[in-house]
């Protein structure tokens, strides 16, 4: 055997030893896996084995919560650490709650909304602080007591999902700088909102890259006890979707609201919404990214008060949604501002059908200067009141170089209305290819008309709300069997 041939068996030999060396090394590295993994499973089936598992478990354990009632005091306030994985046995049959003594009352509420530090944070079932990883899931939380179910802060990556909440005071889910923040699958049933000021059922502020879709969040109690569906401030990068709302029928709840504070990329789409979209921020409607936007409202079915997006907010872009309300609740515009600064960003209505915009379609105390409302149907019947103000009133010290209605169909069924509320807009806006019926003022205004297909460019056909509970199809939307997907 010569030295080469002796040099090619012997490194053969040495990547054989080192492949089973390497198998060997996975082997027992897989088996110290599975031992560590088995180690980290934790079955709990009393409160102090719950309370045991959660606060004095280490990071990346696997608590598994039996069916039952686990019902905590106020020194048992749950705080996971990071990586943890929570997980009942379902809806229903795993329930958290409080015992009945524990009764914190209003102290610290209505919340502050901007310092973490000003907020009660002890009325909470669980508590997460600077954790991150963090995993929880089927069960029931309910305590008409405790001002939520969930607080959370300076956290990243959380999701919480297939859980149902039940009658809380303030906030289900109450939130300050999360980042990568799921929540979704979730049922909200009196979630919160029992004290002035409303609570909501995922209150999140400051969060980035947040995703909430499939839930549920209905009212069954007095309007006393009505709160909003999802409410935050200074958001970034998040979407809202999927999701079906229905605050009770009081004429003045809000579904959604983002106020006060800036917020940029914002995606609220294919929900069903029964009242208003809150979304203001005074003093100029707020900034928003370059080339970019606030919020980006689409795909929803909406129904309820006439006043269907407060603002002001600069970057806002509203299309393909079914906007469905009636004579009745006509106290509102669909879009008002009563904010008295000019508001500095555009505004972009299209491919929308809208159906009895009570006091009217836009209406504001400021200055817009770049205003789009185009492709869009709508239909206005007499309302109960009955309205005879036109249906856009903007300020007359706008900058209308950059304000235009065109390319839209507007019927006004009985008595007629004019488009426009001041004589500045219609000899300065951009009125143009519109297709008009019953509208009082049509002969102040040129309405150049075009080859440019008026009204509808793509039609409305999509599924929204809670597991596509909803089949929006033109003016219709109808309620569908819930999908499992």
């Amino acid at each position: 055997m010569n030295i080469k041939q002796i040099e090619t068996n012997m490194n053969k030999l040495i990547i054989k030893t080192c492949q089973i060396s390497i198998l060997a090394f996975l082997f027992f590295a897989f088996q110290n896996c599975s031992n560590s993994s088995k180690e980290n499973k934790v079955q709990v089936k009393t409160v102090l084995e719950l309370v045991d598992a959660v606060n004095g478990g280490k990071p990346g354990d696997l608590i598994f919560i039996s069916s039952g009632v686990y019902e905590l005091d106020s020194t048992q306030q749950l705080t996971p650490k990071s990586g943890m994985t929570i997980q009942g046995a379902g809806i229903g049959k795993t329930i958290l709650t409080a015992v009945d003594i524990w009764t914190p009352g209003l102290k610290g509420l209505p919340a502050n909304e901007q310092d973490v530090n000003k907020v009660n944070q002890q009325p909470y079932l669980f508590k997460l602080e600077s954790i991150k990883d963090f995993t929880i899931s089927d069960m029931t939380f309910t305590a008409t007591k405790l001002h939520g179910a969930i607080f959370a802060n300076k956290c990243s990556n959380l999701n919480i999902f297939n859980i149902k909440f039940v009658d809380f005071r303030w906030s289900s889910i109450y939130t300050f700088d999360i980042r990568k923040f799921l929540v979704h699958d979730c049922i909200f049933e009196d979630a919160g909102g029992k004290v002035e000021f409303l609570g909501a059922g995922i209150f999140n502020n400051r969060t980035v890259h947040g995703d909430f879709f499939n839930c549920k969040m209905y009212s069954t109690l007095e309007r006393k006890n009505a709160f909003v569906g999802f409410k935050g401030m200074g958001n970034d990068s998040s979407r809202i979707h999927h999701n079906t709302v229905e605050t009770g029928d009081y004429g003045w709840a809000f579904v959604l609201e983002y106020m006060h504070s800036d917020n940029s990329f914002i995606e609220i789409d294919h929900n069903r919404f029964n009242e208003r979209i809150s979304i203001p921020r005074g003093g100029g409607g707020g900034t928003y990214p370059k080339n970019g936007y606030s919020f980006w409202i689409h795909h929803n079915y909406l129904t309820g008060y006439s006043e269907v997006i407060e603002g002001p907010r600069g970057g806002l872009i509203v299309d393909h949604n079914l906007v469905e309300l009636t004579v009745e609740k006509d106290g509102g515009n669909f879009y008002t501002d009563h904010d008295n600064n000019e508001v500095l960003g555009s505004l972009d209505f299209h491919n929308n059908l809208i159906k009895n915009p009570g006091r009217g379609i836009f209406w504001s105390i400021g200055k817009y200067n770049d205003l789009h409302f185009s492709n869009n149907h709508v239909i206005a019947n007499t309302t109960i009141t009955p309205r005879e103000d036109g249906l856009f009133d903007i300020n007359g010290n706008s900058d209308f170089e950059n304000i235009e209605i065109k390319d839209n169909i507007i019927e006004i069924n009985g008595l007629s209305r004019p488009l426009m509320r001041n004589d500045k807009s219609r000899k300065l806006a951009k009125i143009e290819n519109n297709h008009f019926v019953n509208v009082a003022d049509t002969m102040q205004y040129e309405n150049k008309r075009s080859t440019a297909k008026a009204g509808l460019i793509e039609p409305l056909n999509f599924e929204c709300g809670y597991k596509n509970e909803y089949r929006v199809n033109g003016w219709s939307a109808v309620q569908t069997p819930e999908q499992t997907k």
